[in-house]
């Protein structure tokens, strides 16, 4: 789905400098990457408390290991 979203629309476009940030980014923290476009498409960047606690939100699904079938 990310991969489909970066090819088929432009909602990058703006967001990082370089190709870099978000080929990291989708690697060790895909669900932050996600979260801090959204803020600078719809926040225009702005990061207030619901973006910062959405921001943690993302980090710690990003960081927490997969719960392994018992």
């Amino acid at each position: 789905m990310i991969i489909a979203l970066y090819l088929l629309t432009n909602w990058f476009v703006g967001v990082f400098a370089t190709i870099w940030w978000p080929i990291v980014g989708f690697l060790f923290a895909p669900t932050f990457t996600l979260w801090y476009s959204a803020v600078v498409h719809w926040y225009d960047g702005t990061w207030g408390l619901l973006q910062i606690v959405v921001g943690i939100i993302a980090l710690i699904i990003d960081l927490s290991p997969a719960k392994e079938a018992s």
